[in-house]
């Protein structure tokens, strides 16, 4: 998990530093300290680096979202 966090981390500080279509995934791989096969070990794209949550904040959303939405049932 933690490699995970390093290399979502460091993709994300690059984003924003240099812009999404700037930054490739060996300088991830290189910003993260891992080989660009370990990149791919936790990630598919670039693109998802941005979309996947890893499980703590897919559980904090779920929270989020089960706390804060009421759906009423039919005839109630």
């Amino acid at each position: 998990m933690q490699t995970w966090r390093t290399i979502r981390a460091a993709s994300l500080t690059l984003f924003e530093e240099r812009g999404f279509d700037a930054v490739t995934i060996d300088e991830i791989a290189a910003a993260a300290n891992v080989a660009r096969g370990t990149f791919f070990n936790y990630f598919e794209s670039r693109e998802a680096v941005v979309v996947t949550y890893g499980p703590h904040e897919a559980e904090v959303q779920r929270s989020l979202i089960a706390s804060s939405v009421h759906i009423p049932l039919w005839g109630q």
